[in-house]
């Protein structure tokens, strides 16, 4: 394959617009025409993203040939991630700047590396095959599609300030506006002044990286960061479905073309599950919110008879009379999200899932290190090379070095994967394989972990992490209702695998390891009785039905002869002991089992969409008798209806997210700071406007550089406190004070939030001008912001002091409306 300029080319034909449309206004990141610089803007960054991964292919087409993409999409992701972290590594240790001489020795290693392997004869020159181009052609149709559905979700609600039905999105978008101002790491922390930032934020590294290449808005880049994670993941579920399901075609009597244009479209079951479906929790909405609509009519009060008559006349109501939906817009995407029931004194377990996490945009570690864990799983599992006693050379140590370093990055990106990563890098090379401990796999284990803590070591040297321990768990547990609710797609597929290989057993010697429809009824009796027991108290129904699950998988890993079997029964394992995790216990530093809940359900999404994919791609390959068959109809007639139940999730949740936004906002685009022209925001029974807010936020971000620090108004936890250092990315006094003091647990930093906050208000509410200087000397103040916010919350008394003494303590740098910035004078130093 001839490697022609077109692609940087075009790239760099890209940025340079989007850097022109950029520059023909006065404020940041708006051209003349904002719609030509937002499409200029996309247009830099995904060619910037094609360009990388075209710089780097050679370097992975060499270690991983064997793969139908030869590597194509693990180059695009690590040429991103690689050299963004090549750059942080340089400017974390101090030797250079990130911008631009870290990311330019980064970029100039890994690229050079790369030709330098493609010239010895390994192949860029050879052409692709029919089973690369299909591969690679189909994936690339994936990844852009992917990519523009959730472009399109963000055009309709790009909206980052709006707390309220936006999340933690001005923590996050604060946190990438701080890593694209540092030069050195960690970067200020932008809501607590005076501090580097803990937070694990090298997941947001790659993306500035971008915003730099590119020019384009952080606002923008924000934006546009989602729907990238999204293409990569999409992406890679399906490379590791295809990996795990390379031999399910072997023996069919077709011609090769065929074959793999059959197993590229089954692997896409690995996407569909991954990032197509939801919960089940959506239908159980959609008949609660019928059956309460038609309580207000009236109707049978009869046991049995009674609700579905409700709901019967609720839907009725709704379809003929127009009846208005007795739940909130937003519940239609958000309730699937806290579907665990608990006591009021607890706090509510988060079941969050891949799709709803990228269409609110939840731009968090969590989400950011979603492709690279499939990444890994697909260095672990791709090729066949382990099964044939590696005798392809490229399974040597320059394998083990990129799995370490995905490891790694993985890792670097949440902590929260250390576990699950360390499981399945040391699983896949000492039990996968062949069941044996021999030196060869402790030399690769070994290697592989050592890269690992290679590219962790400058983020541990300076993380302080908030967990303090582990503690067993005394409160509530999940349900069985609860669980099937959130897992129940991926439960019925995996009894389905269940029963067809414990049933069949070893087909090529004939033995029969359990009678058939023996486990389907055994199973149907379990959970019978299981439910029975839970409703009267005496046992957690998850736990036992996962507990029966994990036991009845665990005999079929060791039992199948397939090595492509024991790696999918092996992920279904690690997914159903990640789930019991949270029944027993919990994290000193947590809020109750929250983020722990959440951290692993999403893990075990991610681990059973591809694997239960892939027993899908192997089960719909199975042949046997007409018994067998009529059987196996039978759980495709139910996994059938259970997947029309999960779809109901991405047809009614984009369209209510893409309406959920802030009172004022309006607008088509993707610019995410746009909607404060317009948005109007309730406080206190005042109502907000933030449109002078928005005025001096561009004129902080296109006058001021470095990080001085801001002061501004404090309020709650997703308030609208620290609107504009999560702009701006310029350090405030303190921003949201709960998870400060939450990331800040190492250090207990209880008494110094609750100082600051006290100081601000000082700062605010004093009427004496003399009174505040301290106040400015201890946080060594900047910049004062006086805006509607800052009257709502302070009052007007004590704001007089900012006009009346201005010349002396600070002078007006910007005004317009309400709106008044105030540049404290370096001469009270």
């Amino acid at each position: 394959m001839k490697r022609r300029p077109y692609v940087p080319a075009a790239a760099l034909l890209a940025t340079v617009l989007a850097r022109a449309s950029s520059g023909l206004s006065g404020t940041a990141g708006w051209g003349l025409i904002p719609a030509f610089g937002e499409l200029f803007s996309s247009l830099a960054w995904c060619l910037t993203v094609v360009a990388l991964g075209w710089f780097t292919f050679p370097l992975f087409r060499r270690m991983f040939g064997e793969w139908p993409d030869q590597g194509w999409f693990l180059a695009r992701w690590a040429g991103l991630f690689f050299v963004s972290w090549g750059g942080w590594a340089l400017a974390a240790t101090r030797v250079v700047a990130f911008w631009p001489w870290g990311v330019l020795i980064a970029f100039a290693v890994l690229s050079s590396l790369a030709w330098v392997l493609s010239l010895d004869g390994s192949g860029s020159e050879t052409g692709l095959s029919a089973l690369n181009r299909t591969w690679i052609a189909g994936g690339e149709l994936l990844f852009w599609g992917v990519f523009g559905l959730l472009l399109l979700a963000r055009c309709l609600n790009p909206d980052l300030l709006s707390a309220s039905t936006g999340g933690e999105k001005p923590m996050e978008l604060g946190i990438l506006n701080a890593v694209v101002r540092t030069s050195h790491f960690p970067p200020a922390d932008p809501w607590l002044s005076g501090y580097a930032l803990n937070y694990y934020y090298f997941g947001y590294v790659p993306f500035a990286l971008l915003i730099r290449l590119t020019g384009v808005p952080v606002s923008i880049g924000f934006n546009l960061a989602v729907p990238t994670i999204g293409a990569f993941a999409a992406v890679g579920a399906l490379l590791v479905v295809g990996a795990l399901t390379s031999t399910a075609n072997e023996d069919e009597p077709e011609t090769r073309p065929k074959v793999q244009q059959r197993s590229f479209v089954r692997a896409l079951w690995g996407p569909v599950l991954l990032l197509g479906v939801g919960n089940l929790y959506e239908p159980r909405l959609i008949v609660s919110g019928f059956r309460r609509l038609g309580e207000t009519v009236g109707g049978v009060t009869v046991p049995l008879i009674g609700p579905f008559w409700q709901t019967a006349q609720g839907f009725f109501a709704w379809l003929i009379r127009g009846a208005a939906w007795p739940y909130s817009q937003s519940s239609l995407y958000w309730s699937a999200t806290r579907v665990i029931s608990h006591p009021a004194s607890e706090a509510a377990p988060v079941s969050e899932f891949p799709l709803f996490s990228v269409l609110f945009a939840d731009l968090h570690p969590h989400l950011i290190a979603l492709p690279a864990l499939l990444f890994l799983l697909l260095t672990l599992v791709g090729g066949k090379g382990r099964d044939q006693g590696r005798s392809d050379r490229s399974y040597g140590p320059s394998r083990m070095l990129v799995t370490g370093a995905v490891l790694g990055t993985v890792v670097l990106i949440n902590p929260w994967e250390l576990p699950l990563a360390v499981l399945l890098t040391v699983g896949a090379v000492f039990v996968l394989p062949r069941l044996e401990w021999t030196r060869r796999n402790w030399m690769e284990a070994g290697l592989s972990l050592l890269v690992a803590v290679v590219v962790l070591t400058p983020h541990l040297l300076v993380y302080e992490s908030p967990i303090g321990g582990v503690r067993l768990w005394e409160g509530s547990r999940t349900s069985l209702a609860a669980f099937l609710w959130i897992h129940g797609l991926f439960v019925l597929t995996m009894a389905w695998w269940l029963w067809s290989r414990l049933s069949d057993g070893d087909r090529r010697s004939g033995r029969r390891q359990l009678p058939r429809y023996i486990g389907v009824w055994t199973g149907l009796l379990v959970l019978i009785m299981v439910t029975l027991l839970e409703q009267m108290g005496l046992i957690s129904g998850a736990v036992w039905m996962v507990s029966l699950l994990t036991a009845a998988l665990l005999v079929l890993f060791v039992r199948t002869p397939s090595i492509d079997e024991r790696r999918i029964t092996g992920l279904l394992v690690v997914g159903c002991l990640l789930s019991l995790i949270p029944e027993f216990f919990a994290l000193n530093g947590d809020i109750g089992r929250m983020n722990l809940v959440f951290k692993l359900y999403f893990e075990i999404w991610c681990l059973w969409s591809v694997s239960c994919a892939a027993g899908l791609v192997r089960l719909s390959s199975d042949t046997g008798a007409d018994a067998a068959r009529r059987i196996g109809n039978g759980w495709q007639v139910g996994l059938a209806v259970v997947l029309a139940a999960a779809l109901l999730y991405p047809v009614l949740a984009f369209r209510a997210r893409a309406l959920d936004r802030t009172e004022g906002a309006s607008g088509f685009g993707l610019d995410g700071l746009a909607a404060l022209a317009d948005v109007r925001y309730p406080w206190q029974g005042k109502t907000l406007r933030m449109k002078t807010d928005l005025a001096a936020i561009h004129w902080l971000q296109k006058k001021v550089s470095g990080a001085p620090t801001l002061a501004e108004a404090v309020t709650d936890d997703y308030g609208p406190g620290g609107r504009v250092s999560s702009a701006t990315g310029l350090p405030t006094i303190l921003g949201w004070p709960g998870h400060e003091i939450q990331q800040h647990q190492a250090r207990d930093f209880r008494a110094e939030v609750r100082r600051r906050r006290a100081d601000v208000r000082r700062l605010y509410s004093s009427t004496r001008s003399q009174d505040i200087l301290p106040v400015l000397e201890r946080y060594d103040v900047d910049f004062i912001m006086v805006g509607d916010l800052e009257r709502a919350v302070y009052g007007e008394k004590g704001l007089a002091k900012f006009e009346a003494d201005a010349g002396v303590f600070w002078d007006r740098v910007f005004t317009q409306g309400d709106t008044v910035l105030y540049r404290v004078r370096s001469s009270r130093q």
